[in-house]
């Protein structure tokens, strides 16, 4: 009986030594290291001896001493996948590289393996779920768009399945790059972003023209290498290109600003315009030591609020310079809107000025000035010219320097007219509402272009100046004398305008010391029309002019106008969408046809003008 418990030990022992190996060969995916830790426990309650061979040992030698998996049987030259999914090291299962890809329309790819491991050596089956949008070759994975929609590509092999996710949509039409002239300076990296037509798909490659100059990478990644010129070029699939033309200077030794010190008012915004060591060029990136005062966009600054920051410019290779900048003043946003409404007598039918008045008057409530101050708005109408004067006097009264005042009118506009046999040196008259106590109303309810840019050249600071009349664009265009050269988009940006212009000399803004000051326009100006053109309302109830300033800025939400997003909305943002409006409306007259174009001083100008 003292036996009993060593026979039954024995006994066990004797079914670990047919059964452990077996067991082992099962699961052959644990790894040697693994078990390598079994063998410690067995050894940490040794049994008695006795004669039969050591199971520990006979654990071990069950493998390899390299711990390496057994060579995978072979049935008529091809794995058996039955004897390599028992046998297979783990890293080898068939999980694909990319769970999605997206293909344009005969666009083709090939689907790896995570592990990069021949599909072919595993014996691996790739099937699509539907080949009519996706085809799929079984055997190499190489995938081929067919048509505009989604499939799901599935891998199977050593029993396991992996699958990707096929967007399928048309081949492009264009491509296009992110800029097409750079220049870099030697060292400099940057990136070239390519987009394609709207819903369509494809890879995208790169290459230099001149390796010695720029390398581009697969992602559009460029790395300036010497000084010269290269092309880019940027290609789809189906042999769509794009190019960009890069200049490579030599690295800046030096960055310089025109000053060490700037005053601004509070909302105005200033391009610094950096200097580089002659011979060189590149990248030149801004901070502001406080946003909240100072805001950097680009090389642009803008003045946030009252106080002092420091504005940093660096170049890539770590030449920087700096400048304080002292935000002075919160301006006061001043509008003065008028509306010629009834001209009995003249011949001049009845305008809806009141409204267009009206309408602007809601668009300025629901804006602010660029500092987030609010738009103090009066509103007029049917006045004579001389009241217009006094008007002006009046309410720009409290106006100076840093502030902001609107003029706005709408009435009856001439480009070319004669009173009394006389022919005017500026052809530009504005008719308002005539006063018959005058035996010369036309001299007293009449004004030229001239008189009001005259009248308002006596208020102070910026003024912001917007005509709704036939014939304003004489304001900022070169029209002296009855007949004046053919309008043209391109003749008027390069012409020397008139009344405004000659005006127009400048604001010196205060700075901290002499070369802190800062020349800007006094005046920005928008016209309804050009200055030969007629401008047009809708009877009763608006000018096109005043509809189109609603509908570029909107009394709620996103200023459609505001083309970058940045909740304001500049001169330049709002002469270009108001005049994408103005270029979709044909008038029809006695069997002719009409356009508006809308007029703009200064050019390309980002002066702000409103914020939501």
């Amino acid at each position: 009986m003292r036996y009993t418990g060593l026979i039954r030990c024995l006994a066990l022992l004797m079914a670990l030594a047919v059964a452990l190996p077996a067991a082992l060969a099962e699961e052959t995916w644990l790894e040697a290291p693994m078990l390598e830790a079994v063998v410690p426990e067995l050894e940490e309650a040794p049994l008695p001896a006795w004669d039969a061979p050591d199971m520990g040992e006979m654990a071990v030698e069950a493998l390899p001493a390299d711990g390496a998996a057994p060579a995978p049987a072979e049935v008529g030259g091809y794995a058996d996948p039955g004897a390599m999914a028992v046998s297979a090291p783990y890293d080898a299962a068939p999980v694909l590289a990319v769970g999605a890809v997206t293909l344009g329309v005969k666009e083709s790819c090939v689907l790896g393996l995570l592990n990069g491991a021949d599909p072919a050596s595993i014996g691996a089956v790739f099937v699509s779920s539907n080949p009519k949008i996706a085809a799929v070759d079984a055997a190499t994975g190489q995938i081929t768009g067919k048509k505009a929609g989604n499939a799901v590509v599935t891998v199977t092999a050593l029993g396991v399945q992996s699958s990707c996710a096929v967007t399928v949509l048309k081949a492009p039409k264009k491509i296009a790059l992110s800029a097409k002239k750079l220049t870099l300076g030697v060292g400099e990296e940057t990136w070239l972003a390519a987009t394609l037509t709207a819903n369509t798909a494809s890879a995208v490659t790169f290459s230099s023209s001149n390796e010695g100059v720029v390398i581009v990478g697969g992602d559009g990644h460029l790395v300036a290498v010497g000084t010269g010129t290269a092309t880019v070029t940027a290609r789809t699939f189906n042999k769509k290109k794009a190019t960009c033309k890069v200049t490579v200077m030599a690295a800046p030794e030096y960055i310089a600003l025109s000053d060490s010190m700037l005053s601004l008012w509070q909302g105005r915004s200033y391009d610094l315009k950096p200097t580089l060591s002659p011979g060189s060029g590149g990248g030149v990136y801004c901070a502001s030591s406080d946003p909240s005062v100072v805001s950097v966009s680009g090389t642009t600054i803008r003045a946030e609020s009252r106080g002092a920051a420091t504005v940093t410019v660096s170049t890539y290779n770590g030449r920087s310079a700096s400048m304080t900048v002292q935000v002075t003043k919160s301006p006061v946003y001043r509008a003065m809107l008028v509306g010629g409404c009834r001209f009995p007598g003249t011949g001049m039918s009845n305008l809806p000025g009141d409204k267009d008045v009206a309408m602007v008057a809601n668009l300025l409530s629901s804006v602010s000035g660029p500092s987030g101050s609010g738009w103090q708005v009066s509103r007029y109408t049917d006045l004579t010219a001389a009241q217009i004067h006094q008007t002006i006097r009046g309410v720009f009264a409290g106006a100076e320097e840093g502030d902001v005042s609107l003029f706005y009118i709408s009435t009856h506009g001439d480009e070319a007219q004669s009173f009394d046999g006389y022919y005017p040196e500026f052809a530009g008259y504005l008719q308002v509402y005539p006063d018959y106590r005058y035996s010369n109303w036309y001299d007293r309810n009449t004004m030229t272009l001239v008189a009001l840019a005259a009248w308002l050249s006596e208020v102070p600071g910026q003024v912001v100046v917007m005509i709704d009349s036939c014939g304003s664009g004489a304001a900022v265009y070169n029209a002296k004398g009855v007949s004046g050269p053919a309008y043209s988009p391109q003749s008027f940006d390069a012409a020397v305008v008139e009344a405004f212009m000659e005006a127009d000399k400048g604001v010196l803004a205060p700075g901290v010391d002499q070369g802190a000051f800062v020349l800007e326009n006094k005046f920005y100006v928008l016209t309804s029309t050009d200055y030969q053109e007629t401008g047009w309302s809708l009877k009763g109830k608006y000018s096109y002019f005043s509809k189109w300033l609603g509908d570029s800025v909107k009394t709620k939400g996103r200023m459609p106008a505001d083309a970058d997003k940045n909740r304001m909305t500049t001169l330049n943002e709002l002469y270009r969408y108001m005049s994408k409006l103005a270029a979709k409306k044909v008038f029809k007259y006695h069997g002719a046809s009409y356009q508006q174009h809308i007029q703009v001083y200064p050019a390309n100008s980002g002066f702000e003008l409103f914020r939501r």
